[in-house]
């Protein structure tokens, strides 16, 4: 398991409190991202689930993805 793997619980909750603290330093921003929807679904969110959510789907081996050309 790599180093990021390891501490993804620590990653998250760090991101969080991070995005908490600019929310307080910048509430206009955060509000004007969260106001961004279409049909009541918020457009950043689904965005940005994507690159976290296709690759888990597809189950990925990118580094085998080198050898596909290959007889």
């Amino acid at each position: 398991m790599g180093f990021f793997d390891r501490y993804l619980t620590l990653w998250v909750f760090l991101y969080i409190l991070i995005d908490i603290w600019l929310g307080h330093l910048t509430p206009g921003a955060f509000q004007a991202v969260g106001a961004i929807e279409v049909a009541q679904i918020n457009l950043p969110v689904a965005v940005l689930i994507w690159p976290v959510i296709i690759p888990m789907l597809l189950k990925i081996d990118l580094k085998a993805l080198k050898g596909v050309t290959e007889p």
